[in-house]
């Protein structure tokens, strides 16, 4: 789902989504084919991803995904998610400045949601 008024920008295998007028950041996706999606540990996999670039994750597991979010030494907010449809992965992210982190909060959640 894409709300109106938001852009996206697609790449070989990201997307891009924000709000070009009122928008204070951007949910990128990605996607990779796997042979075996059933051996895939998703929280394993974040955290294995998210180590080298954040201090002091927590990520969380719901019923077939993998989120946490966290701020960086800079102020920006950072939430991502991992999760399977099908043979592919899909790997989300999405930033902002931590001050208006819950301006886009309700619609960033639907997108993820509706992807899942």
């Amino acid at each position: 789902m894409i709300p109106d008024g938001w852009e996206e920008e697609k790449g070989d295998s990201l997307m891009s989504l924000y709000d070009p007028i009122e928008g204070v950041g951007a949910l990128q996706l990605s996607f990779y084919k796997v042979s075996n999606p059933d051996s895939i540990d998703l929280c394993k996999e974040l955290e294995e991803y998210l180590n080298d670039k954040h201090d002091n994750i927590n990520i969380r597991r719901l019923a077939n995904y993998a989120y946490c979010s966290v701020v960086d030494e800079d102020g920006v907010y950072w939430r991502y998610w991992l999760f399977l449809k099908l043979r592919d992965v899909v790997f989300a992210s999405y930033n902002c400045d931590e001050a208006v982190k819950d301006q886009e909060y309700g619609v960033i959640d639907d997108i993820v949601k509706s992807l899942l």
